[in-house]
């Protein structure tokens, strides 16, 4: 049942905690049992913040040096998050513009973080905490093509678009191999919790505005592998896989009545839209 619409209840035969569920059900609508997924993200969230409390520990103890690195990264799109449409992309008179399954229609684009280094255990062993801000733009000229040809060739269909915008907040250990006093390469492999969101989207045809959708924030698991070569000690230059698993997004999507004369309701929402995420970075950074 959906909020704002109540049913007469009779209370007379049930119970305390039937009370309870009818009231719940007719003011907020039926509770959802807790999904497997939304368990183990919890899980997630709780081991990945007791893994960050470790270098702290390792420090006391071997009273290390710690640096802090900036850089900027170009990213580029991967898999299906590059794909520029998906599987089963529709438009339709009664649930508006679909993109298609999990395609993402990523286009390159740039990040800019931070990355703390701790010394653990050996001189050329650190734990790493990293965090950064990744965008990338969305290429829809495959979309626009598809949804033109189902209305009507004279008519224009275009799509505007936001940008994809990922937080991944890691960590993990970096090794690293002298090659001279002033060169060495390092490795790094570093996981944890990926905060994302989709870019909105606001459709036109003819001119007209025909739907708007918008999201929120969500998050999932999240890793990086990647190489790189650090020059004076200060200087890096390196690549990074970013895996960001296949997150799960929530939104509201609003059709315009008189071009979707047939929709159940204006506005619905988005539950569950699942869009796998992964990149390649190439990066420069600076060690203060």
């Amino acid at each position: 049942m959906s909020a704002g619409s109540f049913r007469r209840y009779s209370v007379g035969d049930r119970t305390a905690r039937e009370v309870s569920r009818a009231v719940r059900r007719a003011l907020i609508g039926p509770v959802r049992p807790r999904s497997r997924r939304s368990s183990m993200n919890r899980l997630m969230v709780a081991v990945v913040l007791s893994v960050f409390m470790i270098p702290s520990g390792l420090c006391a103890q071997e009273d290390q040096r710690v640096s802090v690195s900036l850089f900027g990264s170009y990213t580029i799109p991967m898999g299906m998050y590059a794909e520029k449409i998906g599987d089963n992309a529709s438009l339709t008179r009664r649930f508006g513009l679909t993109y298609g399954s999990e395609a993402g229609l990523a286009t390159p684009g740039f990040a800019f973080g931070l990355e703390v280094l701790t010394g653990v255990l050996t001189p050329n062993l650190a734990w790493a905490i990293s965090v950064q801000g990744i965008i990338n733009g969305v290429d829809n000229s495959e979309v626009e093509d598809l949804f033109e040809d189902e209305v009507n060739d004279s008519v224009d269909v275009s799509v505007e678009n936001g940008h994809w915008i990922h937080i991944p907040l890691l960590t993990g250990l970096t090794y690293y191999v002298d090659l001279s006093t002033d060169l060495r390469i390092f490795g790094t492999l570093q996981a944890g919790i990926n905060f994302t969101r989709q870019p909105y989207r606001r459709a036109l045809v003819g001119g007209t505005p025909v739907e708007e959708t918008t999201f929120t924030f969500a998050f999932d698991f999240g890793f990086a592998a990647g190489i790189g070569i650090e020059f004076l000690r200060s200087f890096q230059v390196g690549a990074r896989y970013y895996g960001l698993d296949t997150p799960s997004y929530q939104g509201t999507r609003t059709l315009n009545p008189n071009y979707f004369p047939t929709i159940p309701r204006q506005e619905t929402q988005i539950s569950g839209d699942e869009r796998s995420v992964s990149l390649i970075a190439i990066y420069v950074g600076y060690t203060l």
